[in-house]
C-alpha cells in the first residue's frame, strides 16, 4: 500500500508539472490547424492527434486523425494517410471495448496495405509490433507469430519457431477463478464419494450385526440342550468370540470415526478455501476501489490543477488586456495632443490622412515683445517656467473658443479656427480669443511689475482667408496648415504694436458690427505689400 502511495504522489507531481505545459501546447496546435492548408494541414492535424494520445484523451484523438486522413487520401498523400490511420487505430483500441479495438486492429490493417512499398519502414515496424502485441493480448498465437515473423523478415533477422497451440486459435490461456472453482468442485465430488463410502460402511456394519444377533440366538438354543462342562466350553467360546467380535466392532467404530474426521477435515478445508477465495475477491475488490478512488483523486487534482493554471492564464491575459487598453488610451491621448481627433482617427484608421483645403478660415499668431533679449536676463529654467505658464494659458483660452492649437516656435504661439471641422464662427471666436489672450498677458505684467520683477509684452495679428491643412513627418506627426493666409496672419503679428490685437480687413469684414476696432490704414508688410490693419478696441 506504502509503494502505490508512493508511485500514486509521483506521478501527480510528473502530472501537475506536465498538465499546463502540455494545455497550452494542444491550445496552440489546434490554432496551427485552423490556420493551416494542404499537406501543412495534414500534418498538423496529425500533430494535435499525437498530443491528445500523449494526455490519454483518445476519443478526441480520433477526430483530428480521422480528419487528417480522410485529407491525405483527397490530396493523393498515402504514406500520410497511412500515419494518420496508424493514430486513429492506437487512439481507437485505447477505448477498451471489444468493438473498439477491433476496429483499433482493422485500421492498423489498412495503415499497412496503403502504405507505399519501401516508404516509411518505422512506420511499417510499429504497425507491425502494435498488431503481434493486440494478437498475443487477445489469446491468438497463430496472428502473434504471423506478425512476429514478419517483423524478423523487416528488421534481417532469425525467423522464431512456430508456437505448439492446442487448436487453430491457440487458446492457452485461462481464468484463475475458473480455475479455483473447478478444483472445489472436484473437492466437492471426492467428499461426497467419502459421505457414500462411509454409508456403505454403516450399511455393512448394520448387515453384521444382524448377523452376530442371529448367532446369539442360536447359541443361546443351542446352550439350553449343552451339558454343564459343554457350556463352560461353549461360554469360553462364545467369550472368546465375543472378545473378537468386540475388538473387530472396535475397529470399525475407530474406522467409521476416523472417516468422520476426515469428513469434518475436508469440510473444514473446504470452508477454509472458499474464505480464502472470498477474502481475496473481497482484497482484489477493495484494492480496485482504492485505486478507482486515487485515480479519482488525481483526476479530480489534475483538473482543479488545469483550472487553475488556465484562470490564472486568464488572469493574466486580461491583465495584460487592461495595460494595453491603457496605453492604447493613453496613446490616444498623447495623438490627440498632438493632432486634432477627426484627423487622428482618420489617421488611425486609414493610417494616413489626406491633405485639405479649406476656402475660409481663421489664423492667429502671437510673439512676445523683445523675448531674445529677455532671455538673456533669466536663467534657463526659469525663462521655460515662464513660456509653459504663458502657453497653458493659451491653450486654455482658445480650447474654450473652440480654437485649433497648430504649433509653437520658440515665443511664438500659432492657432486656427474653422478647421478641422468646419465652423461658420471662427472669425468672432478667433478675436474674442486674442482678446481674452491679450488681457491675461496685461493682467500678469501688472503683477509682474508690482513684484519688480521681468514680465512680457504680448503682439497678435489676425487674418480670414483659404488655407491647406494636412499631416506632416513619419515617425514625429504634425498638424500643420499653409498659404498666403498664414504668411499674412504672421505679418499682421510683426506690424503691431506691444499689448494690441491687429486684424486684416478681411477678419474685419467678418466680425463688423459684433466688435469695435480702429482702422490704421493700409500698411507696407514685408514681401507682401500694403494690408489695410485694424485694431481691437477692448
Amino acid at each position: 500500500m506504502k509503494k502505490h502511495t508512493l508511485l500514486a504522489i509521483i506521478f501527480l507531481f510528473i502530472y501537475l508539472g506536465n498538465s499546463f505545459g502540455q494545455s497550452i501546447k494542444i491550445t496552440q496546435q489546434e490554432k496551427t490547424v485552423e490556420s493551416a492548408t494542404g499537406v501543412y494541414k495534414v500534418q498538423s492535424l496529425i500533430k494535435l492527434s499525437e498530443l491528445w494520445i500523449a494526455e490519454d484523451f483518445y476519443k478526441k484523438a480520433i477526430k483530428p486523425a480521422r480528419a487528417a486522413k480522410k485529407l491525405a487520401l483527397e490530396l493523393g498523400q498515402k504514406e500520410m494517410a497511412a500515419i494518420a490511420m496508424n493514430r486513429e487505430g492506437k487512439a481507437t483500441y485505447s477505448s477498451k471495448t471489444i468493438r473498439a479495438r477491433r476496429k483499433g486492429e482493422k485500421l492498423m490493417q489498412e495503415s499497412l496495405e496503403i502504405l507505399p512499398n519501401g516508404t516509411n519502414p518505422n512506420l511499417r515496424i510499429e504497425n507491425l509490433e502494435l498488431l503481434e502485441k493486440y494478437s498475443r493480448l487477445r489469446g491468438d498465437v497463430v496472428d502473434s507469430y504471423r506478425y512476429k515473423k514478419k517483423l524478423a523478415v523487416l528488421k534481417g533477422l532469425p525467423i522464431p519457431e512456430p508456437p505448439e497451440v492446442d487448436d487453430k486459435r491457440g487458446g492457452l490461456f485461462k481464468d484463475k477463478k475458473r480455475e479455483m472453482i473447478e478444483q472445489i468442485s472436484e473437492e466437492k465430488a471426492e467428499l461426497s464419494d467419502s459421505i457414500k463410502n462411509i454409508a456403505a460402511n454403516a450399511e455393512k456394519l448394520k448387515l453384521e450385526t444382524n448377523i452376530m444377533n442371529r448367532a446369539i440366538d442360536y447359541q443361546q438354543k443351542r446352550i439350553t440342550n449343552l451339558s454343564k462342562s459343554q457350556m463352560e466350553q461353549e461360554l469360553e467360546i462364545a467369550e472368546q468370540k465375543r472378545l473378537v467380535d468386540s475388538l473387530n466392532f472396535a475397529r470399525v467404530l475407530d474406522s467409521f470415526k476416523l472417516n468422520e474426521q476426515m469428513v469434518v477435515l475436508k469440510e473444514q478445508n473446504m470452508e477454509l478455501r472458499e474464505k480464502e477465495m472470498e477474502i481475496s475477491l473481497k482484497n482484489s475488490q477493495r484494492n480496485f476501489w482504492l485505486v478507482l478512488a486515487m485515480m479519482g483523486l488525481l483526476l479530480g487534482l489534475g483538473l482543479w490543477s488545469r483550472y487553475s493554471s488556465i484562470k490564472s492564464y486568464s488572469n493574466q491575459l486580461e491583465e495584460k488586456n487592461v495595460i494595453i487598453e491603457k496605453e492604447r488610451e493613453r496613446s490616444d491621448e498623447l495623438l490627440l495632443n498632438i493632432l486634432p481627433e477627426s484627423v487622428a482617427q482618420e489617421l488611425k484608421t486609414n493610417g494616413a490622412a489626406k491633405a485639405r483645403k479649406y476656402e475660409m478660415a481663421s489664423v492667429l499668431f502671437t510673439d512676445f515683445v523683445g523675448f531674445s533679449t529677455l532671455a538673456h536676463e533669466m536663467a534657463p529654467e526659469v525663462l521655460v517656467f515662464e513660456l509653459d505658464f504663458y502657453f497653458k494659458k493659451f491653450d486654455e483660452i482658445i480650447a474654450k473658443h473652440g480654437l485649433e492649437k497648430i504649433k509653437t516656435i520658440g515665443d511664438s504661439y500659432m492657432c486656427a479656427g474653422g478647421l478641422p471641422n468646419l465652423n461658420g464662427q471662427h472669425p468672432l471666436q478667433i478675436v474674442r480669443a486674442a482678446v481674452e489672450i491679450q488681457k491675461f498677458v496685461k493682467k500678469w505684467k501688472a503683477h509682474k511689475h508690482s513684484k519688480g520683477e521681468v514680465f512680457f509684452e504680448a503682439r497678435i495679428g489676425v487674418h480670414s482667408g483659404p488655407v491647406v491643412a494636412g499631416v506632416v513627418g513619419e515617425k514625429k506627426y504634425a498638424y500643420d496648415i499653409w498659404g498666403d493666409t498664414v504668411n499674412i496672419a504672421s505679418r499682421l503679428e510683426r506690424n503691431c504694436e506691444p499689448g494690441q490685437v491687429n486684424i486684416s480687413k478681411a477678419t474685419y469684414e467678418l466680425v463688423k458690427g459684433k466688435i469695435q476696432a480702429e482702422s490704421r490704414g493700409k500698411i507696407q508688410a514685408k514681401n507682401i505689400g500694403e494690408i489695410e490693419m485694424f485694431y481691437i478696441k477692448f
